[in-house]
């Protein structure tokens, strides 16, 4: 009868049983060799532990007949790895599993302490050697040993079965790479272990078919053929750093073009190794970019002299990249050649000085030579949707080159901003949502075209060169309008967007023009004055092109404005004695203007007439009063009858305030001219003005503005009377002939405040005479009261008899004033 199966509660219980009989044996074995050997090295015992692994891992291998199934051909012996197979199997006893998991494990971990024990032994004693290193091994060599462990996994892989195979290859390949740091080091163990490597890598890449695997493979195999390079072999010379730039891209050429060899082959494992060669090689084009650009500095910085050698390694790369990519691009592949034109640029300029002007200048060059084949590269595709690289490297050039003339300022530096506009107006105009490149663009060309402006103009003055400018802009806004149709569909910019732009640049313009007129304008005079008229007949323009009528008389405003102060500006170009002559006539010009501006038909040609009809209002007075210089009465005569005219034509009584103020001022100084003064003159211009604006002021004309037009026919009258009183009042004529004449114009005219301020003005003046009169003469004094006593008297006897009928009368008076105004 068959053995009864263990329970697994039982195999748990015994398995740590097993794992401390097995160590403790370990250990004994251990102090045996220490108690008999005591003065073995780190090496030895390296050794020993090595050996004791290779040892367990054979213990844990056994003979076992396995039937092959029906489909099988053959019968025989195979090893399997016992270990992992089930503990309850019909066929495996229970013991020897055990012991053979526990060899298993313990196999792992006396390799593990052998490796670390072989480091150690290479840390502590790289200069000694033992009794082992006098017969041909010094101790540093002794982990030379550790390689069989992945040979002997390797072995225990080939003869283990299918499903458990791939795992002991795994532990293989992870110990090729450990034995790694063992022989590295070592100058005669380098070849070797990567030798080792390289081949078994090959076999276990065949078992385990896994990407991993073969990118080991290849690691190990470029790893190798580098250290054959650096080793001082016989018939190889010894490599110079720039040598070993050249053998970086002969690397990385042959790896792509053994990749592209593989990729024609249908096999699965040509295809991982295809696919590995490509990731090494990607990673070493990025570490030969990282060396050419550190070598470039150095030519750049001086630090280094230009080498052909160099210049040729970065061909190279450069022809690998465009190799690998060139059926099917990608955006890193795109930046990584884009790098390396760079580096070449600044290799090849290694010869020519190192100018950082021509460096500049180059990446300029390569910018705007990335956008044309960006833009090539989108017509060939049908416009469809483009790598996003073809965008951002010609910027990166732009950019670059504008970053290395930053705070240059020479006769080209205005070409490498011109040259960074059209870089961003190519790429901006590719897709609507790059269009703010294409604003920053337009801002560089302004920029560019103010750059090589300036330095022509650097030797003038200050107000030259913001003329200079202000007519550079002007230029720039008749461009944006004259060529607008072109412009839309180059720019990808709409009517509207190129109209703002012209908009700015007229306000930059007429800024600048402004500003130019604070300082000595001398060569560029008459440049001003045209530049002036065109900035105006562009804002006037826009009056009639404007659809919103609020812009639309901003614009008009803003023209008139501005023809204004060019026609000021023109006025101080003239000779002295011209301005002279022109100067107190410059209210009758202007006037003449502004009635033209005001008779034109506006409204037929497109404009509304209500902003040129109001700036005519304004020209004239502003003319006259915005000057010291003296004026001429008749040509304040000539703007009052302007003033008539236009509030005839347009019905606005007020505008002949204004006619009445400038006949007034044309009066007084008439008057002042042919030295002529009366003190009651201007006193009285003031009343009368009070009081024709009481009379004809449609707003006072109301009923229900009694009130303020009666106050000024007082203050108007009033000012009249009072004056007339302080600066007569030693004769008292002409006050008691204005107080009679404001007595009978109110009388006649029914007019309160007339009749009030006469009445009292007479009295007054009345008053003060016969104050004098008493004073001055005492005689009259009697004969003044005895004809007053007697008028007195006069008065009461016909009051007594004609009581009733004064009283009528003076009820009637009364009710007839009340409905006076």
């Amino acid at each position: 009868t068959p053995p009864l199966l263990p329970s697994p509660t039982y195999l748990t219980a015994h398995r740590s049983s097993s794992y401390l009989i097995h160590l403790s044996g370990l250990f004994t074995f251990f102090s045996f060799i220490d108690w008999t050997l005591p003065t073995l090295s780190l090496g030895i015992w390296a050794g020993i532990l090595l050996a004791l692994a290779i040892a367990e891992w054979s213990l844990s291998l056994g003979l076992h007949t396995t039937n092959r199934s029906s489909g099988d051909r053959r019968n025989g012996r195979a090893i399997a790895f016992w270990t992992q197979n089930l503990p309850n199997r019909l066929d495996s006893a229970y013991p020897p599993a055990l012991w053979r998991q526990s060899c298993w494990t313990f196999s792992f971990i006396l390799a593990a302490l052998s490796f670390g024990l072989f480091g150690l032994n290479n840390l502590l004693l790289s200069s000694a050697e033992t009794s082992f290193g006098q017969h041909g091994l010094s101790p540093q060599e002794w982990g030379m040993l550790w390689l069989m462990v992945p040979l002997f996994l390797t072995w225990m892989g080939s003869r283990t079965q299918a499903p458990h195979r791939q795992s002991v290859i795994w532990f293989s390949v992870w110990a090729l790479v450990l034995v790694q740091v063992l022989t590295l080091p070592l100058s005669t163990l380098r070849l070797v272990g990567l030798g080792w490597a390289t081949g078994l890598m090959v076999l276990h890449t065949r078992t385990l078919r896994r990407l991993a695997a073969a990118a080991i493979a290849v690691g190990f195999g470029l790893g190798f053929v580098v250290t054959l390079l650096a080793e001082e072999l016989p018939g190889l010379p010894q490599l110079s750093a720039r040598d070993w730039l050249l053998v970086g891209a002969i690397l990385l050429t042959i790896l792509w073009v053994w990749r592209s060899v593989l990729l024609r082959c249908s096999t699965a494992l040509t295809q991982l190794y295809a696919r590995a060669m490509d990731g090494w090689a990607i990673a070493l084009c990025l570490l030969q970019l990282l060396c050419l650009t550190l070598d470039s500095l150095g030519v750049y910085w001086q630090l280094l002299y230009a080498s052909a050698l160099a210049i040729g390694s970065v061909g190279l790369t450069l022809g690998a990249i465009a190799y690998r990519s060139w059926q099917r691009p990608t955006n890193w592949a795109i930046y990584g050649f884009g790098w390396g034109l760079e580096v070449l640029t600044i290799e090849v300029l290694g010869f020519t000085g190192r100018s950082v002007t021509a460096l500049a200048i180059a990446n300029l060059a390569l910018g705007l030579a990335a956008q044309l084949v960006g833009d090539r590269w989108s017509r060939r595709s049908n416009n469809r949707q483009i790598l996003s690289s073809w965008h951002v490297m010609p910027l990166i050039y732009g950019a670059l080159g504008a970053t290395l003339r930053w705070g240059m300022v020479e006769d080209w530096t205005g070409l490498s901003t011109l040259g960074l506009s059209l870089i961003a107006i190519g790429v901006g105009r590719r897709k609507e949502s790059f269009k703010p490149l294409i604003y920053l663009a337009l801002i560089g060309l302004f920029a560019s075209g103010c750059e090589i402006l300036l330095y022509q103009v650097a030797g003038l003055s200050v107000g030259d060169q913001r003329v200079a400018i202000a007519a550079l802009s002007t230029s720039f806004v008749y461009v944006y309008r004259i060529l607008t149709p072109w412009l839309i569909p180059f720019l990808r910019l709409s009517a509207d967007e190129l109209k703002t732009a012209a908009h700015l640049h007229w306000a930059i313009g007429s800024g600048f023009l402004i500003a130019a007129t604070q300082y000595s304008v001398s060569a560029y005079d008459l440049l001003a004055v045209g530049t002036g008229i065109f900035l105006v007949r562009y804002a006037i323009a826009q009056g009639r092109i404007q659809g919103n009528s609020r812009a639309a008389d901003g614009w008009v405003y803003a023209g008139v404005l501005e023809a204004v102060g060019i026609a000021v500006y023109g006025l101080t170009l003239l000779p002295d004695e011209q301005l002279a002559q022109i100067l107190p006539w410059r209210g009758a010009i202007a006037t003449l203007i502004a009635c033209i501006l005001h008779l034109l038909p506006w409204q037929e040609w497109g404009w509304r007439s209500q902003p040129w009809q109001r700036s005519a209002y304004v020209l004239p007075l502003a003319a006259l009063l915005f000057s010291n210089a003296s004026i001429q009465p008749l040509s304040l005569v000539i703007a009052a009858g302007g003033y008539l005219l236009f509030a005839q034509t347009q019905h606005q009584i007020r505008l002949t305030y204004l006619s009445l103020l400038l006949g007034e001022w044309a009066i007084a100084l008439w008057l002042t001219d042919i030295q002529q003064t009366f003190d009651l003159l201007y006193p009285s211009l003031v009343g009368l003005f009070l009081l024709y604006i009481a009379q004809v002021d449609p707003d006072l004309k109301r009923p229900d503005a009694h009130h303020p037009r009666h106050l000024l026919r007082t203050l108007g009258s009033g000012i009249i009377c009072l004056f007339a009183l302080l600066f007569h009042h030693q004769t008292g004529i002409l006050p008691g002939i204005i107080s009679l004449v404001a007595i009978f114009a109110g009388l006649s005219l029914r007019v309160r405040a007339f009749l009030y301020v006469g009445t009292i003005t007479f009295l007054v003046n009345a008053f003060y005479q016969l104050v004098i009169l008493i004073f001055d003469y005492p005689l009259l004094k009697w004969i003044v009261g005895l004809m007053v006593g007697i008028a007195f008297i006069w008065l009461a006897a016909n009051f007594e008899t004609r009581r009733s009928q004064l009283g009528t009368l003076l009820r009637n008076w009364f009710t007839d004033l009340q409905r006076w105004e």
